[in-house]
């Protein structure tokens, strides 16, 4: 992506024909109605969301094995453009809080009898990014961990290949950087296997900043490389 003009690093707002602009680390990004109206609304429950992330380790208390995601082959995702620019094969990382961390660090990643933070985690499958992209760790943790709430602690393991002898798929979901994940089907991934390399706090503006980027790349692979194109498939959230 061509670089933009540097400006000021700060975030605030202002009316500019009943849009808002939102000042981002290079250029000022455009939100729709939509997204204001989705931003309004995760500020409002960001404490309630902040107060499970710490308390409970995740945003809202809820098992689940709902199958959400579309699934197919592993290898497909290697060839798209997303992933030449941003992903890291054979290097996986999960993302999750601070709390659950410290479980995951002393008794594995567990595929099976915890909860989850999503919908879209099903039981007996451990949820992974192939992408040592910090800028894709923050998109992951602010929009489809944090549901968009800004300043969220997060904690980055990486999990050494060795420790995964489970079945390796992809899935199609919403989410923009959906080429980059990587879904294993395992009980339990051992800690010796696993290691802690990074905490961040999630960001509003570093999210907008690469929005448009990861759109038109999620659309180059819906298009180029998806098996199984349908109607469904182009409702990407982001």
């Amino acid at each position: 992506m061509k670089k933009c003009k540097k400006r000021k690093q700060y975030l605030t707002t202002k009316n500019t024909h009943k849009q808002k602009h939102l000042k981002v680390l290079n250029y000022d990004y455009v939100r729709n109605e939509e997204e204001i109206y989705y931003d309004n609304k995760c500020d409002k429950i960001s404490s309630e969301v902040k107060y499970n992330w710490k308390t409970f380790g995740v945003t809202f208390l809820n098992y689940t094995t709902n199958d959400c995601g579309e699934k197919f082959p592993h290898n497909i995702k290697y060839q798209t453009k997303m992933f030449k620019k941003y992903g890291s094969k054979n290097k996986f990382y999960h993302i999750t809080s601070p709390l659950n961390s410290l479980k995951i660090l002393s008794e594995g990643l567990k595929g099976s009898g915890v909860r989850k933070n999503t919908t879209m985690g099903n039981d007996g499958e451990i949820y992974l990014i192939e992408s040592n992209n910090e800028m894709i760790w923050n998109y992951v943790g602010y929009s489809q961990l944090g549901i968009g709430v800004n300043g969220l602690e997060m904690v980055v393991l990486e999990i050494d290949s060795e420790g995964i002898i489970g079945e390796m798929f992809s899935e199609n979901c919403n989410d923009y950087p959906s080429p980059l994940h990587t879904m294993i089907k395992q009980k339990c991934i051992e800690p010796k296997w696993i290691k802690k390399v990074f905490e961040f706090k999630t960001s509003r503006k570093k999210y907008y900043e690469n929005k448009l980027e990861l759109h038109d790349l999620k659309l180059e692979y819906i298009l180029n490389h998806y098996p199984n194109r349908n109607e469904n498939i182009y409702k990407m959230a982001g």
